[in-house]
């Protein structure tokens, strides 16, 4: 299995310049050149990203708003304004690439480095977090054991009424 990249574009010439660049085993490509097809095809599998060309987003269709707020996706296009990049992240949109030169390159290496972050890392940070409230642990207990294990420690304590963070590196 892969991860499942959905490309919301009517245009050839870069859907296939990004295929190329998702072609291995970890990656399945899935291209819609309609709303309609993405979501009757994201409803057979989840997708892990959404890739679109902003001209795809223009139909304010609200099933495409709730796609964009409930999965991390991507919007690349030649040309955008400040306003319409900061639309599109208010729509929900975790990365805009913007620009001709070699947009297809840098859509792919944003996509790669979001999907690594949200799966990779996330999966990482939880083995090696530790949660829970100040009641179920004890707070010198967190502090002795970060400072003989030399580890580093980022403490956010929260109360009713305020909060602190305590910052302890290596110890």
């Amino acid at each position: 299995m892969g991860y499942h990249i959905y490309i919301g574009d009517a245009a050839d010439d870069t859907v296939n310049e990004l295929t190329r660049f998702f072609d291995s085993n970890d990656y399945q490509v899935h291209r819609c050149t309609t709303p309609g097809e993405l979501i009757d095809r994201i409803t057979n599998s989840p997708p892990h990203l959404l890739l679109f060309r902003k001209d795809f987003l223009d139909s304010n269709d609200a099933s495409i708003q709730q796609l964009l707020a409930a999965n991390p996706s991507i919007v690349y296009t030649a040309h955008l304004t400040d306003e319409e990049q900061m639309t599109l992240y208010e729509k929900g949109v975790k990365k805009v690439v913007a620009g001709e030169e070699e947009l297809a390159f840098r859509t792919a290496a944003n996509a790669k480095m979001l999907l690594r972050r949200l799966h990779d890392v996330r999966k990482t940070r939880q083995e090696v977090l530790t949660q829970g409230n100040i009641q179920a642990f004890s707070l010198f207990e967190i502090i002795r054991n970060a400072f003989v294990e030399e580890k580093s420690l980022i403490l956010k304590v929260v109360c009713e009424q305020w909060s602190a963070k305590v910052r302890i590196f290596n110890g």
